[in-house]
């Protein structure tokens, strides 16, 4: 989700949703910035469909008698011309009955290898990862990734599912993601362990409900931790269920971890980076929000966008990810990254830090404008610490809540009691 300075109505689902940057359009006169490039222009019409899925030709032919030609003639055929199109085939349900083989001895009864052998055999029950239910893996995967992937919650597959003329509840399919969590719990400890060889750990927290949690009112706020670290290839996004909001939840997670994390000015975040195997860097998105919302309150009144401090500020900030998306299109390395922060990105840093300090001290402090200067000004050391390492990005986006924290606070909402217990989820 883009932070756009127009009069758009943007959803705000959680306070901590983060929206990637976009720089703004001018409504002037078109101002000239040091850095330019040049985009592809993407071709037009439609682009084709994918080489993998499966094809099946229907061959399309004139009536015979229209073969032959006004001359007499047999006409030749001397080509043809193809389009494609997609087919979709409805979801397909199918039960599996599984029938276990018992065997007997008839001639002895079992009575010659009584309390040796078993009077009566029957073939293993296959190996399953939820026992005693109706659900397989194939079924089990199909509903977690309609929600945790495609958004689509429990109560949507409940109606799907009954058109079918299948009785799955909300509260079933709630049952077997908790169980399923429980007996991958191997799996999440290696996650957690593959996490902590990562070059950067990106960290956020965001509020979630949860109905009926011992000791604390509906009312009351718990919280969804995410950690997002592994490589660009394979990244590891991990959630932590949290009753509080303390920095003790990061540190006590983290601990042992020696490397780079990523978060925002949160102070609860400040005991983990006190660590000394800890580098500590910010995040500009949080950073320039501030000024956004600076210029969104100014939106009624009649004010000089040429004078205003905020807009100037968001300018500059914008061409810091106008230099981001530069390298990002023309695939820089990690050092040809940096090295192009250190001469394009610094000077800009630089006049940011000029405009913030000059300043300070003539806006009031607890004004929009006064706690978005002041809450860069705190943070700028880890602002400014990603241009050293081509590795690290200019902000914590990466770390998108926004999306799969709505649907795993609708989870956490359903009245199951089972749904009671700590939760924790991974996605790969």
């Amino acid at each position: 989700m883009a932070e756009k300075i127009k009069n758009e109505d943007t959803p705000d689902l959680f306070n901590e949703a983060e929206y990637s940057c976009e720089k703004e359009k001018p409504e002037t006169e078109p101002e000239t910035i040091e850095v330019r490039y040049e985009r592809k222009k993407s071709k037009g019409g439609r682009k084709p469909i994918s080489d993998k899925l499966p094809r099946v030709e229907i061959i399309h032919d004139i009536p015979e008698e229209e073969k032959k030609c006004a001359c007499g003639c047999e006409m030749t055929l001397i080509g043809e011309e193809s389009s494609e199109k997609l087919k979709v085939i409805p979801m397909q349900i199918e039960v599996e009955k599984h029938i276990r083989l018992k065997y007997a001895c008839k001639c002895c009864e079992g009575v010659e290898s009584e309390g040796v052998h078993p009077s009566v055999k029957i073939a293993e029950i296959p190996v399953s990862i939820l026992p005693k239910t109706i659900a397989t893996e194939s079924l089990l995967t199909y509903i977690l990734i309609n929600k945790y992937c495609d958004g689509l919650p429990f109560y949507r597959q409940e109606k799907i599912f009954a058109r079918l003329g299948i009785n799955i509840s909300r509260g079933l399919m709630c049952g077997w993601t908790i169980k399923a969590y429980y007996k991958t719990q191997q799996l999440f400890e290696l996650l957690k362990k593959q996490l902590k060889n990562s070059f950067l750990i990106g960290i956020d927290e965001t509020v979630v409900q949860v109905l009926k949690e011992p000791g604390k009112s509906p009312e009351s706020k718990s919280y969804m931790w995410v950690f997002r670290g592994g490589t660009p290839k394979n990244p590891i996004i991990l959630f932590h269920y949290s009753p509080s909001r303390s920095g003790s939840v990061p540190y006590e997670y983290l601990s042992d971890y020696k490397g780079r994390i990523q978060t925002d000015g949160y102070g609860g975040y400040n005991l983990l980076a006190s660590m000394k195997d800890i580098i500590h860097i910010g995040c500009w998105a949080h950073a320039r929000r501030k000024f956004y919302d600076v210029i969104e309150s100014l939106k009624s009144t009649k004010y000089d966008k040429k004078e205003s401090l905020a807009d100037k500020i968001m300018d500059l900030i914008s061409e810091l990810y106008d230099i981001e998306r530069f390298g990002k299109e023309n695939n820089f390395s990690r050092e040809e990254l940096r090295n192009y922060r250190q001469e394009k990105s610094k000077p800009i840093l630089y006049e940011i830090k000029k405009l913030l300090v000059e300043n300070q001290n003539k806006v009031l402090p607890q004004s929009k404008l006064g706690i978005a200067i002041n809450y860069t000004i705190s943070e700028w050391d880890k602002l400014i610490r990603y241009i050293e390492d081509g590795l690290i990005p200019i902000d914590n986006n990466l770390v998108d809540l926004y999306r799969f924290l709505f649907y795993i606070k609708k989870a956490m909402e359903c009245n199951s009691s089972i749904c009671n217990r700590k939760k924790e989820l991974a996605i790969l």
